[in-house]
């Protein structure tokens, strides 16, 4: 549930955005950001949150061939600075 500026996570199962529209959508209902808050960084908050590491590098893994250590590497870049090159 996004709430008072802040994402707060209960049980949730999914957190739709929507950047064009600077929208969301979860279990509890719908939403529009405010013109101040970087929708950007909250999809890439969000994408965190359900999305484990773990599963990333296995997917790096199978689908880009790359060693386990490669596959890390790439997960961690992405994971701190938001994309990486494969």
């Amino acid at each position: 549930e996004y709430v008072n500026d802040r994402l707060e996570i209960r049980r949730m199962e999914y957190f739709d955005i929507d950047e064009k529209a600077r929208s969301y959508h979860d279990p509890t209902g719908r939403g529009w950001f405010r013109a101040s808050e970087n929708v950007s960084e909250l999809v890439r908050k969000r994408d965190l949150m359900f999305i484990e590491r773990d599963f990333v590098a296995r997917c790096l893994m199978t689908v880009c061939a790359l060693k386990e250590s490669n596959a890390y590497q790439v997960m961690m870049k992405a994971h701190t600075e938001g994309v990486a090159v494969v």
